[in-house]
């Protein structure tokens, strides 16, 4: 454990806590303070990665490898926490070499494919202890993208036909679960999405073309507890050094977070965004 603080109490006089186990980026943030602007106490469990912004706003907050799954139900039981978010990145490959006995146990068991499988075995694994995993719009119902065009730049004719030739790739290889981003240029693809990220992708699109169309889905079986693509300022900047013209992200099943600095962000550099109702 790193930090310690009171948690906020139930009107039974027992502790109310949400855990939160954190990886990278800012989507951890800004589900933490979702949590704390309920009232709620947060025990946090951060990752490699995870942001500093974060410790300022758990009230217990612990260090934790991604193999760590004893040490994890210990300090969910120890908090009496009932509800968990996952939320931010972690390596597509995550580093288990130090995994410990619980987590060996638990790989063997089942199959080991990453990804959505994997996590819903998790899930089983937690309901048994008695706690129920939330999704990131559970607590901020605000990040999920609108539909529509949001920016004062709108889309051409030929966007659009590259955005609908984009979906229907992108959902394929998101079903797959190869990557949740696609970029699009007159047609052509010039990029996929693999173990790089999003933004990688963007800036490896840029160096074939100019003008792109970035497109943005969830899985067609997107469990929406878990790994929801996401979007906000940082991609748009990506975009900006890349030369790319459209975001398009599928509307409700994805996250804009930051929605209005993303939004401020892409109108100065000219980048239109589009919520896509699939």
């Amino acid at each position: 454990m790193v930090g310690r603080n009171a948690a906020a109490p139930r009107g039974d006089g027992v502790a109310v806590a949400v855990g939160l186990i954190a990886g990278s980026g800012r989507l951890p943030v800004l589900l933490a303070e979702g949590v704390k602007s309920t009232g709620r106490g947060l025990v946090l469990l951060s990752l490699a990665g995870a942001s500093g912004e974060l410790a300022a706003l758990a009230d217990h907050r612990y260090e934790i490898g991604y193999g760590d799954l004893e040490r994890i139900l210990t300090v969910l039981r120890e908090h009496r926490v009932r509800e968990l978010v996952f939320a931010g990145g972690v390596p597509r490959i995550p580093p288990t070499d130090r995994a410990d006995a619980a987590f060996r146990e638990f790989l063997a068991s089942g199959s080991a494919l990453p990804g959505q499988s994997l996590f819903r075995r998790g899930i089983e694994l937690l309901a048994g202890q008695g706690i129920l995993v939330r999704g990131p719009l559970d607590v901020r119902p605000d990040l999920a993208t609108p539909r529509g065009v949001l920016t004062t730049r709108g889309l051409s004719a030929e966007q659009q036909e590259d955005i609908h030739r984009g979906i229907g790739i992108a959902r394929a290889l998101a079903a797959a679960e190869i990557g949740q981003t696609i970029a699009v240029a007159h047609g052509v693809v010039v990029a996929v999405e693999a173990a790089e990220g999003t933004d990688a992708t963007i800036r490896r699109a840029g160096a074939h073309a100019q003008g792109c169309v970035i497109v943005k889905v969830a899985r067609p079986d997107q469990d929406m507890r878990f790994d929801l693509p996401a979007a906000g300022p940082e991609t748009i900047a990506a975009m900006r050094d890349a030369g790319a013209a459209v975001l398009a992200l599928e509307a409700a099943r994805t996250l804009l977070l930051d929605r209005g600095a993303a939004v401020a962000a892409a109108d100065a550099a000219g980048i239109a965004i589009a919520g896509v109702d699939l």
